[in-house]
């Protein structure tokens, strides 16, 4: 049936329906168009077949649920009776369009495959049927796999993972190409994984039928590599050399490169028109396989004395300031302030003290940013809590990258760039980017507020910044909890909201004695009765 375009069909109620259990025997004439399942079969893409006791039949990809690199032993083949034509002759053979191929005894969920998304249309959004297990991920790069492929998801996820943390299905996001390679970009509905599974590198030789666009995405490992650092290359223990890139995944390079490693990393590729494959390090571990030694340092500006990209331990102490996800700025001993951003498990109040963290350092924007092993950056005391140094926007400089500042007096006008502004505290204009949205609040308008704002000496693209990590309102009226300018009922219930979430406003300490419980809300009602 040609369906009319112009006949105005359009989806009803949904009424699912059930397949007809078969056996691959059973795919002839008088089930055409028969939406079957065939239980415990055998795929093979590279001959088109599927396979189970009763014999073998040809399966065809119109359906889309029978791809490249599908080929798999004791599944169930959900599809439809189809026909099809040997090229040359009018013979017509009957043959399975898969939908779906699921574990023995598994029910498909809707959505796609790896093996489906890496053939789909750029820019159309998709939902992934299949758990995926992880590969490496640091910051917006992850890359995962399924039983059919694998891929490279690139975004904000709002989860961290470890390798082998399994992935729950029901993710998505957009189909896009990059590099020459498939990407899922604006990443959505990742859960926190469900479960943990053992992930073994495939061993391969850096030659470039392997360092290829059929690996791409897989975590590999090379042994017995030297590292030529100048020229961006690997090289195995059988003279096999290929490129390698450090600025994605970050792994800690080994310091004494006139030795051989075995190195464990995923294969990328980069060049928009003239495709290249790289390899894109995860970790090293010594010729014989044992951990790199880690040296130690004794602050920051001695980890920034050390090469870039190399873990070192750092036996002072860092003291926490101010953290949101995986970002974190912290303050050393010797007064220096420094910024860690990368995979962070645990988070962090202001005081809290981490002790032998291991980091490496990278350069970002002109500035130095420490990245984290995630494992070590672990609370081991509490101390006293860090104050901003409180000074005017023009004795900001380039010089207090990172430093923890308070500004008073600072109006905000807001720029065409979402949640960035002018601020004026009477002396210079300085842009202020209010990066942390949840944790920071600004009225939909600031005509006519003055603010105290405090945060984060920055560089973006060369223009000095204030990154908030709070702003006070100066007009808001103490018991004002709701920010609507007037003290009334409406902010008793506000602040027992605020007393429920256990969260911190200062507006919401009523009667001064520095906590926040129902003795404001008293206090409060009082204030509102007077």
């Amino acid at each position: 049936m040609k369906v009319d375009a112009n006949s105005n069909i359009v989806a009803g109620e949904n009424t699912p329906v059930a397949p007809e259990v078969i056996q691959v025997s059973d795919i002839a004439k008088d089930l055409f168009g028969h939406y079957v399942v065939i239980k415990g079969a055998t795929t093979s893409f590279l001959n088109r077949t599927i396979t189970d006791n009763s014999g073998s039949a040809i399966c065809q990809t119109g359906m889309g649920g029978f791809s490249a690199k599908n080929d798999s032993v004791n599944v169930d083949v959900y599809g439809i009776v189809g026909s099809w034509t040997v090229t040359g002759t009018d013979e017509i053979t009957y043959v399975i369009l898969p939908t779906a191929v699921a574990k023995a005894g598994v029910e498909p969920t809707e959505g796609v495959s790896i093996a489906e998304f890496q053939v789909a249309e750029d820019n159309v959004e998709l939902t992934f049927r299949n758990p995926v297990t992880v590969l490496a991920q640091t910051g917006g790069y992850l890359f995962v796999k399924d039983e059919t492929g694998h891929m490279l998801v690139y975004g904000g996820t709002g989860q961290t993972y470890q390798r082998g943390d399994v992935i729950p299905a029901g993710f998505g996001g957009v189909k896009t190409t990059y590099n020459g390679e498939p990407e899922l970009k604006n990443p959505t509905g990742f859960k926190a994984a469900s479960d943990n599974v053992p992930v073994v590198a495939e061993e391969i030789a850096l030659t470039a039928q392997n360092v290829a666009h059929a690996n791409f995405g897989h975590f590999i490992v090379a042994k017995g590599v030297t590292i030529d650092a100048t020229g961006m290359k690997m090289t195995d223990a059988a003279g096999n050399t290929a490129p390698y890139h450090n600025g994605n995944l970050k792994a800690s390079m080994p310091e004494d490169l006139t030795k051989k490693y075995n190195v464990y990393a995923i294969i990328g590729s980069y060049g928009k028109t003239n495709v290249v494959y790289q390899l894109l390090p995860v970790y090293f571990t010594n010729e014989d396989g044992s951990p790199l030694a880690v040296e130690d340092v004794a602050d920051l500006n001695a980890l920034f004395a050390k090469s870039t990209g190399t873990n070192y331990r750092i036996t002072g102490t860092l003291t926490a300031v101010f953290q949101n996800g995986n970002t974190l700025y912290v303050k050393d001993e010797a007064g220096t302030n420094g910024l860690v951003f990368g995979k962070l498990t645990n988070t962090f109040a202001n005081g809290d003290q981490i002790t032998n963290a291991v980091a490496n350092w990278t350069t970002y924007d002109g500035y130095k940013e420490i990245i984290p092993v995630d494992s070590t950056f672990v609370k081991s005391g509490s101390g006293a809590a860090i104050e901003p140094e409180e000074m005017a926007l023009e004795d900001l400089s380039q010089d207090l990258i990172h430093q923890y500042v308070k500004v008073p007096g600072v109006t905000l006008a807001a720029t065409e760039t979402a949640n960035t502004y002018t601020g004026n505290d009477g002396t210079v204009d300085l842009q202020v980017f209010n990066k942390f949205t949840d944790a920071v609040t600004l009225p939909e308008s600031t005509v006519g507020k003055t603010f105290t704002l405090t945060g984060f000496v920055a560089l973006y693209k060369g223009q000095l910044q204030l990154v908030l990590s709070e702003a006070k309102d100066e007009s808001a009226l103490l018991g004002d909890v709701n920010g609507d300018g007037i003290v009334n009922v409406s902010d008793v219930t506000a602040l027992v909201n605020v007393i429920l979430a256990t969260e911190n406003y200062e507006n919401c300490d009523i009667n001064g004695d520095g906590t926040i419980n129902v003795s404001d809300v008293t206090e409060l009602v009082n204030q509102i009765l007077k």
